[in-house]
């Protein structure tokens, strides 16, 4: 009887110690999940800022330069030629800092972030992608739940494009007082949910991390040839 009472008390201690470990483990994922937002931050406004500014210079420059009409024209030529790379460049360093931390998240809000990811997302894999919100207005959610969220609709996309198959994809973002809710559907394939490959169950568990840190939920919905529905609430204070 009490070598059974000893086990038992010895059983709950150990399921105490392994939810302590899990629960330690979640906050350290969710601090490195953070530091690694301030430096995707830090680095694209590096990019932005340093390394942008300085080929709009480089290429103002060749720009006036190509115009000198006392220059002969083979030169002419070369410096327009540098000119187009240095452009090319420049449109490289802006899709690299928007990838890094999208200016348009920390300046107009998330709104605008998920339609301009929606609008990249539909040109590059000729998809109808669309957004749908109601609540533009009033005060924006926290930082952290903002960079959280377009995070996860990035994830949502990229398993779209690579499983889905799916001619159309939309996101809906509603914000209450109490809770901000946004929900990922596509129109593909679908899959089952109990069968999951190891790659998207990886990425799943990713969103459902991001979301379960802010203290909410993510729930994925899916019928083989039926699309996909993901469901995600996080409070907004």
């Amino acid at each position: 009887m009490n070598t059974s009472k000893t086990a038992g008390n010895d059983d709950a201690r150990d399921l105490e110690r392994l939810r302590d470990e899990l629960a330690l483990q979640r906050q350290l994922i969710e601090r490195l999940r953070r530091e690694r937002e301030n430096e995707r931050a830090a680095v694209a406004h590096a990019v932005h800022d340093s390394i942008g500014q300085t080929l709009s210079a480089m290429k103002m420059q060749l720009h006036e330069s190509g115009r000198n009409v006392a220059l002969p024209e083979a030169m002419r030529e070369q410096l327009h030629e540098l000119e187009e790379h240095v452009d090319t460049l420049l449109v490289d360093a802006r899709r690299i800092a928007s990838a890094l931390r999208p200016g348009v998240l920390d300046h107009f809000g998330l709104a605008s972030a998920l339609e301009a990811a929606l609008d990249r997302f539909g040109r590059e894999h000729n998809i109808d992608a669309r957004l749908e919100c109601q609540t533009r207005d009033g005060p924006r959610l926290p930082a952290d739940v903002e960079v959280s969220l377009l995070r996860i609709v990035e994830l949502a996309l990229d398993n779209v494009a690579a499983h889905a198959g799916a001619s159309s994809v939309s996101v809906t973002l509603d914000k209450s007082p109490d809770e901000a809710t946004l929900v990922v559907r596509d129109d593909g394939r679908g899959f089952d949910v109990a069968a999951l490959d190891p790659e998207r169950a990886l990425g799943l568990l990713d969103m459902r991390m991001r979301a379960e840190a802010l203290g909410g939920t993510c729930r994925i919905e899916s019928t083989p040839g039926q699309g996909t529905t993901l469901r995600v609430h996080v409070p907004a204070q």
